[in-house]
């Protein structure tokens, strides 16, 4: 086992969002917190993408101002089959178009994160969506 570099118990989360500031912060908070983690920039993303890079948990923004790609993207993951049941994490600052339907996502076992987040909330949201405690 040993000079293997990549630890089959680590988690490996795709965070996506519009900022690349917020991208390295989600980035080092996590990988200090043990994950492996991929940073995406939206809104060149695609289903595919998403898919070949196979993550445990998606981390995503959700509505950018008015860029809308974030819905849409969220839309394809939660009816595609091979990512409808990943634990999805919105992490979003757009409060108020996501309140209204907040319990709608958390019914999809969608969690919502409001930005700006505290990093500690971030790293326990994704482990408890991924079951690590």
């Amino acid at each position: 086992m040993h000079g293997m570099s990549s630890r089959s118990d680590t988690f490996h989360v795709l965070a996506l969002d519009y900022s690349p500031e917020v991208l390295n912060l989600i980035s080092d908070v996590l990988a200090e917190a043990g994950f492996r983690v991929t940073t995406r920039l939206l809104p060149d993303e695609s289903l595919e993408s998403i898919v070949s890079l196979v993550p445990d948990v998606i981390l995503m923004d959700y509505i950018h101002g008015r860029e809308e790609h974030g819905r849409d993207i969220f839309a394809a993951i939660k009816q595609d089959p091979r990512t409808a049941s990943l634990p999805l994490i919105l992490c979003t600052g757009a409060v108020p178009e996501t309140e209204d339907i907040r319990n709608a996502l958390e019914q999809q076992g969608v969690r919502v994160l409001y930005k700006p987040f505290d990093i500690d909330d971030l790293v326990c949201e994704v482990r408890s969506c991924l079951g690590v405690v």
